[in-house]
């Protein structure tokens, strides 16, 4: 990041991923953001109503039953990682986000 010019030279690495609000640059994880990544393209499989992304939630299905690497067994491993509990229905067309806090339903893409 010295090279580019995007801090300074004695300027803290962990400013930069403080929160804006708190005096630093809001750079966000890539990790954390790849994962959230995943579990959002998850959703949108199991929720969307278009037919291409139906047949593609099927062959993610059909993956995950076979014990091969899919988008939502990635997305229910990474949930697990930061402490939350996801139950995908394809048949209903909603997913169920569980923290240990609250519960929440998600009908839309």
């Amino acid at each position: 990041m010295n090279d580019n010019k995007a801090k300074h030279k004695h300027e803290s690495n962990s400013l930069l991923y403080l929160p804006v609000g708190k005096g630093g640059k809001g750079m966000q994880q890539l990790e954390t953001l790849y994962k959230t990544t995943k579990i959002r393209t998850a959703h949108y499989l199991t929720v969307s109503a278009d037919p291409h992304f139906q047949l593609v939630s099927i062959f993610q299905n059909v993956k995950e039953k076979k014990s091969l690497r899919s988008i939502v067994k990635d997305a229910k491993t990474f949930a697990g990682q930061l402490d939350l509990n996801i139950e995908h229905n394809g048949v209903e067309s909603k997913t169920t986000i569980k923290t240990s806090n609250s519960t929440s339903e998600v009908n839309q893409p």
